[in-house]
């Protein structure tokens, strides 16, 4: 079928990187060159360790307790993760100050702690020797924390089994251990995302109990989710702690150390997100370099023919090590499990990083381009429709084969933290994206129960602009037995949005049995998207976390002065009122308190004023954003840290202005609108860790109770929210092979309940299991590792819609059956 003419798109100077082509520049040429020696003749101020604490750390992994009482102190240790893997350090009970609880969880671990050049301490191997501590420990200097030998930042550990951390960023606070964050927190890491091959967030979390994907992970083109039986939009993500820079439809994976998801309501923590998602935040930690060198080769395929290949690449440069780059480029192209459906990918990115004991840099910079040929795109309903018609074929594309979607983004950011003195630091980040996407596609409208269908064909474009930034001081002082942790946090966001849409042709088609209409000439429409809408977002924090009791209470107090301001555009350039602009400040209390060694019970009430939902493309006022409001949380839970296996209880109240899709006849676009209020309250359930010897294990469940309140009319009051479901479970789990050294064999269950597609519960898609199944093979091939990898997704192919858009209501088929192959190899 011949392509669609398409016109020349005229791009804005401002587009391209060239204006970041001399920073660039000097960015390669400082890491091709060693630092000069007079770095190593400098030697940092040391902090002052003797403060004298008292610890009841039990029996643990090595790593898990060097970490604690490193950032109990404040202090930074470089650890080379292959040396404490699998050690197990001894408990640190007593009244000790740093060194000496260092030196006890060392003792009978064979390592000990050595000095660098910079004035902080790594591990060794310990000298027969001189087992014996030296009596001049109190000169212990600061310590960093490397919780991993890939990732030069000063992450929390991985909890035992490597497949999430032991704690994660916890918005303006920095990052918290799970056991100290008195909220509901999750952290995946690297491994995890290699050992799955995820291509996308939806395929990572699928291990992700309070989450789901609006879209299909394989035949949409867009990342977007429910989390709390909320919406969460791809431009509500953020990178690095920062709203703005991610990019807004699909996000690549390979260059991300961490995957952080802070459940619930973040106002105080993260600030006002771009599109208003109150269900949690989703933050993405970028890769730094390790202490030790990386060259990675990594390819892979998949049904379909779709092929990647991915280089991962890091290296610290100068006499001790202070300046890092870690490079990750992927270039993929071919043929998805979806019928006749392909997709292209390349990507680069780039992270440095400068680190000494009194100050710490980065910087980040990223360009994508992803092209999706006939790419699907979400099903509304028609007003009348008795039922909706089941899910098609797994891999039916009805979708037009000349439709294609083009995402390019550049985007990157700029953070740096400097140690005042030894009990204050101050920090600041910048950030920016550049988002253009030209569409082609298909917008179908279920009007009958055999699968009949109307679909608008619209081609059109949506440029997202950000600016983002924050400033901030933290600091720790003592007023008689209380320790105080306080932040005062600045933040800013201007974005703005572009948007050209056409309607070049509609038809009649089916689910079951497509019909394809020629492709349409293009060249007669415009392709410069006027200015639709300009958006403000700024706010100040104050927060203070109070510890006591020998640290087991820990209370935090806090308020956010917050900043809305919205302008919408008609397409002449004048102002389309309403224009909002609203401030208000929104406290927050949080309780976390340690009533034995591996439990902890917490609670939290916060406030958010929050930006007002956007009509989502596909209905007819797409683009329209309304009013900014409060929304308001209540959660209590407890967690509990066995060691080797760790488990968390959650009880949530979350309650915002409740909006959806109305269906109109005829099968039109439906009209998006806000009506009344929308309750949810849930219960979630989470165990993950490694079970047994060789066998990992990562859980959940959420049960949801998403009701409708307050209705025009009282019409739908009492109903259950759409895509919504009431029970969401996931389990996975994998397991060595004890008789096969480096086999591995995984598999795992995801489950989700039945979804409301209207608001007035007339219509429902069915309840869905699926199942996936996986493999890895490590070995030595000429002294070089190489790990194979083979996964299945949706094993027994199951045909089902596989969500209802909390946003919409539209639906979404399931992946298909797709075996996907990767074969990675260090050099």
């Amino acid at each position: 079928m011949p392509e669609p003419a398409v016109p020349v798109r005229p791009i804005p100077l401002s587009r391209p990187p060239f204006h970041l082509a001399p920073w660039a520049l000097a960015v390669l040429l400082a890491c091709a060159q060693p630092l000069p020696a007079a770095a190593a003749a400098t030697t940092p101020a040391v902090p002052d360790t003797g403060t004298v604490r008292d610890y009841d750390l039990p029996a643990g992994p090595l790593a898990t307790t060097l970490n604690r009482i490193a950032l109990d102190a404040g202090l930074v240790l470089t650890v080379d993760a292959r040396l404490v893997a699998d050690r197990r350090a001894g408990a640190v009970q007593g009244r000790f100050d740093a060194a000496a609880a260092l030196r006890q969880a060392l003792a009978g671990t064979g390592l000990e702690l050595r000095a660098t050049a910079t004035g902080g301490y790594t591990l060794q191997p310990q000298d027969p020797a001189a087992a014996t501590p030296s009596a001049d420990g109190a000169t212990l200097g600061a310590v960093r924390v490397t919780a991993s030998a890939e990732s030069g930042g000063s992450l929390p550990p991985a909890f035992a089994g490597g497949q999430v951390a032991r704690g994660g960023r916890v918005g303006v606070l920095g990052n918290e251990d799970l056991m100290d964050a008195p909220f509901s927190i999750t952290s995946y890491t690297s491994e995890l995302i290699e050992q799955q091959q995820a291509k996308s967030l939806g395929d990572l979390l699928a291990n992700e109990a309070s989450v789901r994907s609006d879209w299909s992970s394989r035949g949409g083109y867009s990342d977007s989710f429910t989390m709390r039986g909320f919406a969460l939009g791809a431009g509500d993500i953020a990178f690095d702690g920062l709203y703005g820079i991610v990019p807004r439809t699909f996000t690549s994976l390979e260059s991300v150390e961490r995957v952080e998801v802070l459940r619930g309501l973040s106002a105080l923590l993260s600030g006002v997100s771009p599109g208003g998602s109150l269900g949690g935040v989703i933050n993405l930690v970028p890769k730094r370099a390790g202490d030790t060198p990386l060259a990675r080769v990594t390819t892979s395929v998949e049904t379909g023919g779709y092929a990647e290949a991915h280089i991962d690449v890091g290296r610290r440069f100068g006499p001790t090590g202070d300046l890092g780059l870690r490079v990750n480029a992927v270039y993929g192209d071919g043929d998805t499990a979806i019928d006749r459906q392909g997709a292209r990918i390349r990507h680069l990115a780039a992270g440095m990083d400068y680190r000494t004991d009194g100050v710490r840099l980065s910087a980040d910079l990223g360009s994508l381009k992803r092209t999706t040929r006939a790419p699907m795109r979400a099903a509304s309903v028609a007003a009348g429709l008795t039922a909706v018609p089941a899910a098609p074929k797994a891999g039916t594309n009805f979708a037009e084969p000349w439709g294609s979607v083009t995402l390019e983004s550049l985007h990157g950011a700029v953070r740096g933290e400097v140690n005042l003195n030894r009990n204050l630091t101050a920090y600041a980040a910048v950030g920016f994206r550049d988002n253009p996407t030209d569409l082609l596609v298909s917008v179908p409208t279920l009007t009958r129960t055999d699968g009949t269908f109307t679909e608008r064909n619209l081609y059109f474009f949506d440029d997202v602009t950000s600016r983002t930034g924050e400033v901030g001081l933290r600091g720790r002082f003592d007023t008689g037995g209380v320790h105080h942790r306080v932040v005062l946090n600045a933040s800013t966001l201007r974005q703005e949005r572009h948007n050209l849409t056409h309607t070049v042709s509609t038809g009649t088609s089916n689910l079951y049995d497509p019909v394809f209409l020629p492709p349409p000439d293009l060249s007669a429409y415009a392709t410069d998207p006027p200015l639709i809408n300009r958006q403000r977002l700024s706010g100040v924090a104050l927060a203070d976390t109070l510890s006591l009791l020998d640290e087991r209470v820990q209370l935090t107090l806090g308020v956010r002065q917050q900043s809305v301001k919205n302008t919408n555009y008609a397409a002449n350039g004048t102002v389309n009122p309403p224009v909002y602009d609203r401030r208000k400040a929104t406290p927050a209390v949080a309780l976390a308190v340690k009533v034995r060694p591996g439990i902890t019970l917490y609670g939290n009430y916060m406030e958010g004023l929050a930006q007002g939902p956007v009509a989502p493309v596909g209905t007819a006022n797409a683009g329209e954003v309304f009013a900014p409001y409060v929304a308001r949380q209540h959660e209590v839970g407890a967690k509990f840290d066995q060691h080797d296996w760790g488990a968390t209880i959650a009880l949530f109240q979350i309650e915002q202005p409740s909006a959806f899709s109305v269906p109109v006849a005829g099968g039109g676009l439906p009209v998006y609108r806000v009506d009344g209020e929308q309750r949810n309250r849930g219960v979630e359930l989470n165990a993950f860790g490694e079970v047994a010897r060789g066998t990992r294990l990562i859980s959940g469940l959420m049960l949801l109770d998403a009701e409708q309140r307050k209705t025009a009319g009282g019409v739908n009051d009492g109903a259950h929210a759409v895509g919504a479901p009431r029970v969401q479970a996931n389990a996975g789990i994998d397991w060595d092979v004890p008789a096969a050294s480096g086999l591995t064999l995984s598999a795992g269950l995801v489950h989700t309940g039945r979804q409301y597609v209207t608001a007035n519960n007339a219509l429902s898609i069915p309840a869905w299991t699926r199942a996936d199944f996986g493999v890895s093979y490590r070995l030595d091939v000429a002294s070089r590792p190489l790990t194979l990898r083979a996964r299945l997704t949706n094993a027994f192919d199951r045909d089902y819609w596989a969500s209802a858009s909390a946003s919409s209501g539209q639906l979404s088929t399931g992946a298909p059956r797709t075996l996907a192959l990767s074969a990675s190899v260090d050099l």
